[in-house]
């Protein structure tokens, strides 16, 4: 899995010193779906050739910037002449922000989105003799033989890709990656037909965040409220098999909001830190307060730390490759039942 690499911008202020007039950019997150269908073909090698054929379809999201338009934060609108201030900004390899004031340790925000995004349908078809379909699949490069149960199986893959901005076409087409078009449609009688579509439902993700009062007079981050765009793949065939998934589109939306980045008071300090998950949404924000000005004896701290419930179904995944594992296993199971587990 790659890595997200931050970049982090320092400007530490002594107390006779100040930020540099300065405009720190940024982009917003848009998102894209990758779709993978699979379909195990599998022959077993005997005087009436048998098969039979295994639908998956994984749904993956996949959020990078938006370079449409750039949004700032100006570090003169945080700095003041009679106060310290410092500030670190994390930004990811492409630009989106990552934190303010904040580390944020591992790549969790990666890893879960492909694991939520995940959907997989496994069905096969009524095993029945046919050469026809056998034929094409012995005499195919990728297709593996196991001599000891004389069984083989040829995985064909499928792929497409939609970031949902097309306004006259919703739907999803899909790129044969080992099969020619041409040979597909020949063997459609068995392989059956492979269709996609995306509905934008004009309804936005919830808002975490609400009352928040005039902040002219401060500096701001900007956030969008994501519409949510249905997206639904179907394989046809004597099996059928559907998946669909709710994908959250910001780049479709208008809808803003802005949440304050607080400049240091007369006296006290006042403290901000916030990290983002890789959808560009909150995944925790700490506002504090001190007004001693004692170092934070008396600090008043508020920690706002949105539950991520994807964490919970990280021991949920299944990469592709143990999907197409778990294909092969269940077509030799079903040609030869002596191979069942």
């Amino acid at each position: 899995m790659k890595k997200l690499s931050l970049v982090y911008l320092t400007f530490l202020l002594s107390a006779c010193s100040s930020l540099p007039n300065l405009d720190v950019g940024y982009y917003l997150p848009k998102s894209q779906v990758v779709i993978t269908v699979n379909q195990i073909v599998a022959c077993k090698d005997v005087a009436n050739w048998s098969y039979t054929v295994l639908n998956t379809i994984d749904i993956e999201e996949q959020y990078s910037a938006d370079t449409s338009s750039i949004k700032y934060i100006s570090l003169k609108n945080i700095d003041s002449w009679y106060s310290k201030s410092d500030i670190e900004i994390g930004l990811k390899d492409d630009g989106r922000l990552s934190s303010i004031n904040s580390s944020n340790s591992g790549h969790v925000g990666e890893y879960v989105d492909k694991v939520v995004s995940l959907v997989s349908n496994i069905k096969s078809q009524e095993i029945k003799p046919d050469s026809h379909i056998c034929d094409f699949v012995v005499k195919h490069h990728e297709t593996k033989f196991d001599k000891a149960i004389g069984i083989y199986t040829l995985n064909l893959v499928f792929k497409a890709r939609n970031d949902f901005t097309n306004k006259v076409d919703n739907k999803i087409h899909f790129k044969p990656m080992n099969i020619t078009s041409a040979n597909y449609n020949s063997y459609s009688d068995f392989l059956g037909s492979i269709s996609g579509s995306f509905t934008n439902t004009n309804t936005h993700s919830t808002e975490h965040f609400k009352n928040i009062k005039d902040i002219t007079n401060t500096e701001f981050i900007v956030f969008k409220v994501p519409l949510l765009v249905k997206v639904q793949v179907d394989v046809i065939n004597k099996s059928p098999t559907t998946a669909s998934k709710t994908v959250k589109a910001p780049h479709l939306s208008n809808k803003e909001y802005k949440l304050p980045i607080p400049s240091a008071p007369l006296f006290g300090t006042n403290g901000f830190a916030i990290t983002l998950n890789e959808k560009g949404e909150v995944n925790k924000i700490k506002y504090s307060s001190d007004n001693s000005g004692a170092g934070g004896v008396d600090a008043l701290t508020k920690l706002y730390t949105l539950k991520e419930s994807d964490k919970e179904k990280v021991t949920e995944l299944n990469t592709q490759a143990d999907l197409i594992k778990a294909q092969e296993r269940l077509a030799k199971c079903q040609l030869e039942p002596s191979t069942c587990e």
